[in-house]
């Protein structure tokens, strides 16, 4: 039963945990009005809820456990990237925006390490 190194999950677990703290903070105060401020904190929920499946231990690459959290990662995945499209609309800081899309690159980068093998 191959388990995912380490470091590829810890590499995961950081380039969400910083997306969710940029999307909690710096997009948030830069939302252009409530509604990209609702939407913003949707997309950082996500992002919790995978952080809270990772930390339930090793992943086993053989378990159901596994493709089931990899099927949850794919839809999270597709929703950041539909959300770089809309970055530009929902915050008024061309700095931050450049800033949640990349950190986005960066966690599903990652991400493709962990559930690809």
């Amino acid at each position: 039963m191959p388990i995912i190194p380490t470091a590829d999950q810890s590499s995961y677990n950081q380039a969400l945990l910083s997306l969710q703290g940029l999307l909690l903070g710096g997009a948030y105060k830069a939302a252009a009005n409530q509604d990209q401020q609702d939407a913003i904190i949707m997309k950082a929920g996500v992002v919790h809820d995978i952080l809270v499946e990772l930390h339930q231990g090793a992943l086993d690459s053989d378990t159901a456990e596994f493709a089931a959290l990899k099927e949850d990662v794919d839809g999270v995945n597709k929703e950041l990237q539909d959300m770089k499209n809309q970055i530009d609309n929902w915050v008024k800081d061309v700095g931050i925006a450049t800033q949640v899309v990349s950190a986005i690159d960066q966690a599903v980068n990652a991400a493709a390490k962990v559930f690809t093998l």
